[in-house]
């Protein structure tokens, strides 16, 4: 669950995403290269698009949401790593 809204910016609840050294992300589907199918919404599209290039990106899910090829777009941030129940993926490089 989110805050309401009405919290949203609240002083010292807020991290800027630059000062992040880690993302836990879920999605609807994954690909072990790192790739990542989210809701659509893009709001973790835009929280990663301003991350440091150093902050490690992991993807959870199942087993059963992983597509051995998925369908990325250019603005599309790939995991480092994507961890299930039953192993854990080395991503591309985000470079």
């Amino acid at each position: 669950m989110e805050p309401p809204r009405e919290r949203w910016g609240e002083p010292g609840k807020e991290i800027p995403p630059e000062e992040l050294d880690v993302v836990l992300v879920p999605g609807v589907g994954f690909s072990r290269a790192g790739g990542r199918m989210g809701n659509g919404q893009g709001y973790y599209d835009r929280l990663l698009a301003n991350v440091r290039p150093d902050c490690t990106l992991v993807g959870l899910g199942y087993e059963s949401q992983l597509f051995d090829d998925l369908v990325v777009s250019p603005h599309d941030v790939f995991m480092n790593y994507v961890v299930t129940e039953a192993a854990t993926y080395r991503g591309q490089d985000r470079g």
